[in-house]
């Protein structure tokens, strides 16, 4: 079986790097290995691979929404200055939408084309995803007959706070989520300092006379 897995691990090197990358490549490389040793680890070796996935999916996940809140962001400081320069609202999207991520330029297209077919008014107040916020905006300005410059300017300035008091207080929890990996750098070092030598000293007092210490 050894050999068998060996062989495996050989043929199958190339076409897993190419497909997946090194990093899973070598996860895979690894439990063939565990495999080759001993059959047992193959529960293990399952279990730990399903978790890895399941991980990998949710911090894949985070990074994909928190990349487009920020671009969301960028999108609407461009829209701004698209709006500015007297470009119309449908052009101002196509243009400030350029070079953002997937889901932010895919929520983009869906509306152009919702209001190519119904009108911009009822693509807005319908618009759902990621910049479903700066559509309502849009959308009660474009109702309203508000400056559409003066709303998105309200958003960008409204994102900005937001995200001013997320630093802010991330910046404030930090000493809490800091508190645990100084204790537990720190308490083994003064423990060992403070407890040490009354320890040395007994276990010299109760071993001295079996096994003479220097």
């Amino acid at each position: 079986m050894t050999a068998v897995l060996a062989l495996a691990a050989v043929l199958g090197w190339e076409p897993l790097r190419v497909r997946f990358g090194i990093r899973y490549s070598v996860g895979a490389g690894a439990a063939l290995g565990l495999l080759a040793v001993s059959p047992i680890f193959l529960g293990l070796v399952a279990l730990g691979g399903l978790g890895g996935i399941a991980v990998n999916r949710a911090v894949r996940r985070r990074h994909e929404r928190q990349r487009a809140e920020h671009d969301v962001a960028v999108f609407a400081r461009g829209l701004y200055v698209a709006v500015k320069a007297g470009l119309s609202l449908s052009s101002a999207f196509s243009v400030a939408s350029v070079g953002l991520c997937e889901a932010v330029t895919t929520d983009v297209r869906s509306l152009l084309r919702v209001a190519r077919r119904d009108g911009m008014a009822l693509a807005l107040s319908e618009a759902e995803g990621p910049c479903s916020r700066l559509f309502a905006v849009l959308a009660r300005s474009h109702t309203t007959g508000a400056s559409i410059g003066d709303a998105i300017a309200g958003f960008v300035e409204e994102r900005r706070e937001a995200r001013r008091l997320k630093v802010t207080e991330a910046a404030r929890r930090l000493p809490v989520k800091l508190t645990v990996p100084l204790a537990l750098l720190i308490l083994p070092g003064f423990v060992v300092l403070t407890v040490g030598p009354s320890v040395l000293e007994s276990g010299r007092r109760l071993l001295g006379p079996v096994f003479p210490l220097p």
